[in-house]
């Protein structure tokens, strides 16, 4: 009966060798043509904003500290997130596109805080009497309001 079962499997393995060969070898060529052991080693590795930001500076529209500056969002988020206010976001002025990247923040439900302000690609000067440069990178800054 056993004796059998192996038979019957050797002789299917013997017709479909060339089958299962070719199945393996394109199998190997998708995982190395997507890099898979590379993303996956990258995403357990690396956290979410630096894979987003890795990913933003691909873009023409994106970077650091130009366009629409999503890295220098991200980096704000990480050094500073100790000095926002509980349910507050700081308020963003994009000088670029208009545009207000708030979703980098993961907060949807919270206020925008006038008393924080991030301007990416200032063209203005900013009233150093009523505000405290925190960070700045280029044209990038990031500013609270002076407590007088």
């Amino acid at each position: 009966m056993i004796k059998k079962r192996v038979n019957k499997y050797i002789k299917f393995f013997d017709k479909n060798i060339l089958r299962i060969i070719f199945i393996t070898v394109i199998f190997f060529v998708f995982l190395q043509e997507f890099n898979f052991f590379s993303n996956t080693y990258y995403l357990i590795n690396k956290g979410h904003d630096t894979r987003a930001t890795d990913s933003y500076k691909k873009t023409f529209f994106s970077g650091y500290c130009k366009g629409s500056s999503h890295g220098y969002l991200f980096s704000i988020k990480n050094k500073y997130s100790g000095r926002f206010r509980e349910n507050e976001i700081p308020k963003i002025i994009n000088n670029f596109n208009g545009k207000e990247e708030y979703w980098i923040f993961q907060d949807v439900n919270a206020r925008i805080s006038e008393k924080q302000i991030i301007i990416l690609n200032k063209k203005n000067d900013i009233d150093q009497k009523k505000y405290q440069i925190i960070d700045q990178s280029g044209l990038c800054f990031f500013i609270e309001e002076k407590n007088d």
